[in-house]
């Protein structure tokens, strides 16, 4: 039978790490084990962590990391430390539904998938579910009924961020060939939608598998990354390495559109963080340019007219 490992990244939040450690081990398909990588600068989760070893039967590793490695690295080494045949990462301050790992295990049987996932549920950072936001970002996402199943192209799949940040469950061998440092690298704070990216790109012949059910729950934390640093580079990151994939190859439709609705975002972000050329050039490509004259086209041309002026006068 093969063997699940689960994997949990976990930085100074042990009151959420406690809910998503026993959604973990509350899976109607246990685990093998479960591996923790601790980058917290107190002693609380360790505690929280060596409490609940001795009271269940599941094998959980625990690390503390010191000095700490970082998300991207935090992660790395959980993908290296993990022994099972398939691995699942769940983020500290998210969750697994009791059912995630006996949906998407088995697909796995069909020797073409590499990775498996289902839907997300929205909850507040107190813990409450939003059903009406759930169902708006997965339709987002394309996460429906519509898309169930074995899913096309993998790339696609990631582009488009159908793949979600976690909650997935991924083949270890391949997860480990492609490794969350060289995301990091790569893609800053957008390290989990650029581990998809990678994975992709190295097996484009694989596919990945969605499943039309709620499997894990994405909290809106207060501490998340992209609301604790106001220098988060994900958004800039992520456009941009899409961006260049589309100026060497023909990308598809499902592609375009994608860099077409998230041009602005990733526009704005780049003047904000002092990426001028970035942010001209996305602003004047085909992505952009039909919104240059709406108002919010105005507005992000004057803001980097401005950015770019007061450089000028810094210099």
């Amino acid at each position: 039978m093969k063997k699940v490992s689960i994997i949990i990244p976990t930085f100074n939040r042990p009151r959420l790490l406690e809910i998503c450690l026993w959604s973990c081990i509350n899976q109607t398909r246990q685990p093998d084990e479960i591996v923790i990588g601790d980058d917290s600068t107190t002693i609380e989760s360790q505690k929280l962590v060596e409490g609940i070893c001795n009271t269940v039967p599941i094998q959980i590793l625990y690390n503390r990391n010191t000095p700490p490695l970082g998300q991207g690295y935090n992660i790395d080494s959980l993908l290296c430390a993990a022994t099972g045949d398939y691995i699942c990462l769940i983020h500290d301050d998210d969750y697994l539904e009791p059912l995630a790992l006996e949906r998407m295990v088995p697909v796995f049987q069909d020797p073409r998938v590499v990775i498996a996932f289902g839907k997300q549920t929205i909850v507040s950072n107190e813990g409450r579910v939003d059903m009406q936001a759930s169902q708006d970002l997965n339709t987002a996402y394309r996460r429906t009924q519509l898309q169930a199943g074995l899913q096309a192209s993998i790339f696609e799949s990631a582009v488009i961020q159908q793949v979600p940040n976690n909650g997935f469950v991924v083949k270890a061998e391949m997860a480990k060939t492609v490794g969350y440092k060289n995301a990091y690298r790569l893609f800053g704070d957008a390290c989990d939608a650029g581990f998809a990216i990678l994975l992709a790109e190295k097996y484009p012949e694989m596919k990945a598998y969605f499943i039309d059910e709620y499997l894990a729950a994405y909290r809106l934390s207060t501490q998340s990354v992209a609301r604790s640093k106001p220098d988060n580079n994900a958004a800039t990151n992520y456009f941009g390495y899409i961006y260049e994939y589309a100026t060497k190859v023909q990308p598809s439709k499902e592609v375009e559109c994608w860099l077409r609705q998230n041009s602005s975002v990733a526009i704005g972000a780049a003047t904000d963080l002092g990426r001028l050329r970035d942010s001209m050039e996305w602003l004047l490509s085909r992505y952009h340019r039909y919104l240059l004259l709406s108002p919010g086209g105005l507005r992000r041309s004057f803001r980097l007219a401005r950015a770019s002026v007061k450089r000028l006068l810094v210099c």
